[in-house]
C-alpha cells in the first residue's frame, strides 16, 4: 500500500488531521477534497488517473457508519474522543502539501501482483533476445506497444546488472526494443535481463492501481494523475520497484 515516506525539507514531524467520511476508506489509498455540498464527508477517493485537490493517504482502513450508537465502539481505529460516535466515521490523513508518498509499482492496474515478467506482453522485466555490441539496445517483443521512453531501465542480470539508464526510444519493430542514449558499460548479451518502469524524476504523472494504493507500471510515460516523481527505486535483486511522488495539485497549495 502507499505510505508517506517523509515531508520534503523536514527531518521529521507529524502533520495529521482527521477528516469526516461518507464512505469506507482503504489504508494507503489517495484521498481528495470533497467538492460536494450535500455530502457528510470532507474527502473522497481519488481515481487512478486524477488527483485534483489531493489531500493525502488514508492512514488506516475505516468502515463508514451512517448511524453511530453511543457506547458501541468507534469505527475510527484511533480510539479518539470525537471519533465515530460523536462525529461519524473519520479518517486520519497526513495533509502536508510537501509530503512525499511512496507507492509500490505493480505490473498493471491490479495491486499486489508485482512487476510483469517476460514473456508476458507488455512486460516490465525484459529478456534480451538480440546481442548488441553498441551497448544501447535491449530487444524483447514482450515490451509490447507501450512506450516507456522517458522512464528508467536497469540491468537485472548479466554484465550490466545494477546499471541504471533513462530510456529515450521505444521501437515497435518487429522486433520490439528499448534504447538508451548513454551506453551501458558492457555489451548486451542474449539472455541478459533488464527492469523498466514508466517513471523517472522528469515525470509529472503517475497512474494508480484500481484500489489507489500502488502505481501502475504498465502505462505510457506521462499517463495518469498529477503526481510529480521525486525518486524511483528499482531493486533488481527482488524484482520490486517503488515510485516516490509529491501531490502536484494539493488542496493546501496556494495556486
Amino acid at each position: 500500500m502507499g505510505y508517506v515516506l517523509k515531508i520534503l525539507g523536514l527531518q521529521s514531524g507529524d502533520f495529521f488531521s482527521d477528516y469526516l467520511l461518507d464512505a469506507n476508506c482503504l489504508a494507503g489509498a489517495l484521498a481528495l477534497r470533497s467538492t460536494s455540498l450535500a455530502s457528510a464527508g470532507e474527502v473522497v477517493d481519488a481515481t487512478a488517473t486524477a488527483a485534483v485537490d489531493a489531500i493525502g493517504l488514508y492512514s488506516d482502513t475505516v468502515q463508514y457508519n451512517a448511524a453511530p450508537v453511543l457506547g458501541a465502539g468507534l469505527n475510527s481505529p484511533f480510539g479518539l474522543l470525537g471519533g465515530n460516535e460523536l462525529m461519524g466515521a473519520v479518517a486520519r490523513i497526513v495533509n502536508h502539501p510537501m509530503q512525499v508518498c511512496r507507492f509500490r509499482v505493480a505490473g498493471g492496474a491490479t495491486p499486489g501482483a508485482g512487476l510483469a515478467v517476460s514473456p508476458t506482453t507488455p512486460a516490465n522485466i525484459l529478456i534480451n533476445s538480440v546481442a548488441d555490441a553498441t551497448k544501447l539496445i535491449v530487444t524483447d517483443n514482450a515490451a509490447g506497444a507501450i512506450s516507456m521512453a522517458g522512464g528508467l531501465i536497469k540491468g537485472r542480470t548479466g554484465a550490466n546488472g545494477g546499471q541504471l539508464r533513462r530510456l529515450v526510444t521505444h521501437t515497435v519493430g518487429p522486433p520490439v526494443d528499448e534504447r538508451v542514449e548513454v551506453a551501458f558499460v558492457n555489451a548486451i548479451a542474449v539472455g541478459d535481463t533488464f527492469m523498466r518502469v514508466p517513471y523517472s524524476k522528469a515525470v509529472q504523472n503517475v497512474q494508480l492501481t484500481t484500489d489507489l494504493t500502488e502505481a501502475n507500471g504498465l502505462i505510457a510515460v506521462g499517463t495518469g494523475a498529477a503526481l510529480k516523481v521525486v525518486n524511483v527505486v528499482l531493486d533488481e535483486t527482488t524484482d520490486q520497484a517503488w515510485v516516490d511522488v509529491i501531490l502536484a495539485d494539493h488542496w493546501l497549495n496556494a495556486t
